[in-house]
């Protein structure tokens, strides 16, 4: 919780990365129920998360599976309770 609030993560970023962590690509996440993003908005969203959870001297490189890993170091996420949102 503390983190999401430091990182001003919302309910979206969240599933985003939740279901990146699960393997999903940006297509599938997009065509989710409750996402309301295009996969380009998706890719938007997800430098936006890095330039977020990144310093800006590690940006640089940085893909969907080192995002997700940082998204578990910050317990933005939680490896236990991964599961699919309803398709």
């Amino acid at each position: 919780q503390k983190s999401l609030i430091h990182y001003e993560i919302d309910r979206y970023d969240e599933c985003f990365l939740r279901h990146l962590a699960l393997g999903y690509t940006k297509d599938m996440i997009a065509n989710l129920k409750g996402m309301p993003f295009g996969a380009k908005s998706l890719e938007k969203r997800q430098v936006d998360l890095i330039n977020r959870l990144f310093p800006g001297n590690e940006r640089t490189g940085v893909n969907a599976t080192r995002l997700v890993t940082r998204a578990l170091q910050l317990r933005i996420i939680d490896l236990e309770h991964l599961k699919a949102d309803d398709e």
